[in-house]
């Protein structure tokens, strides 16, 4: 299973979404990273900045479900199911 393709840099920056450019930033890391063309010290300087961004990433996560918990934006649990009540 393919993850969900995210928008392209360009497009994630031009929405305005710090979230979505930092997983649009490590998309792009990611592609020069798998080219074999690419040279060793520039995938040192890309390892270093995804680490960066993922851990941005996460403490974003992170305050987003913290502000919807906050906000009481949680799923009730589903009731117990009575058929006599049909």
């Amino acid at each position: 299973m393919t993850p969900p393709r995210r928008p392209p840099l360009i497009q994630a920056a031009r929405s305005g979404s710090r979230l979505a450019l930092l997983k649009a930033a490590i998309d792009y890391a990611a592609q020069a990273l798998s080219d074999p063309d690419c040279p060793a010290y520039v995938k040192s300087g890309l390892l270093g900045k995804v680490q960066s961004l993922s851990k941005e990433i996460a403490e974003l996560e992170e305050l987003a479900a913290q502000a919807e918990r906050e906000a009481g934006a949680t799923v009730a649990p589903d009731e117990p199911w009575d058929p006599s009540l049909i």
